[in-house]
């Protein structure tokens, strides 16, 4: 691998490189080399696991924009469950940098219940939403855009006969 991620004290990172010679950088944790260093290596700039998991537990601190947008890329695409759960975690607890209505956090968690994904990921999604204060008629409608069959429709259809938070009220919206 030829990139590694140390942090340091005072929010401060050891970003250290092996191109024909090992190159190492200490900057503030914010800088934008840092961030865009974490964001390439949780979007496809490592194919180790664990600089992913140190890149999405690092990005999960950072107040950026590119941050929350490379931390929603490895939980939408990342090969690795492991990761992908990893980058949902940091998107949600890294929601309180983002305005008090949570924007970016509610509207991936959004698009993750339209895909066919892993159920420990809807969960969390829908917990983190309900937590949110999402209205519950647009997780449906998120939980109903995803393929049939998936764990999103099954757990869609088991809330409606529980008369869960996702219960159809017959409110139209």
């Amino acid at each position: 691998e030829n990139v590694r991620l140390e942090p340091l004290p005072d929010r401060r990172l050891r970003l250290t490189f092996d191109a024909v010679r090992p190159l190492e950088v200490e900057v503030s944790s914010d800088d934008p080399l840092a961030v865009e260093v974490l964001a390439q290596a949780l979007t496809g700039g490592s194919t180790s696991v664990g600089v992913r998991l140190r890149a999405v537990e690092l990005a999960s601190s950072q107040p950026s924009l590119r941050a929350r947008q490379a931390l929603t890329t490895a939980m939408r695409h990342d090969g690795n469950l492991g990761v992908r759960l990893a980058a949902q975690r940091g998107l949600v607890g890294a929601d309180q940098l983002d305005g008090p209505d949570g924007g970016d956090a509610v509207d991936a968690m959004l698009a993750l219940l339209r895909e066919d994904g892993p159920l420990p990921m809807y969960l969390v999604a829908i917990d983190y939403l309900e937590q949110r204060g999402v209205e519950p008629w647009r997780v449906r409608e998120a939980l109903r855009g995803s393929p049939p069959g998936s764990p999103a429709t099954l757990l869609l259809a088991r809330s409606q006969a529980a008369g869960g938070f996702l219960a159809d009220t017959g409110v139209v919206h």
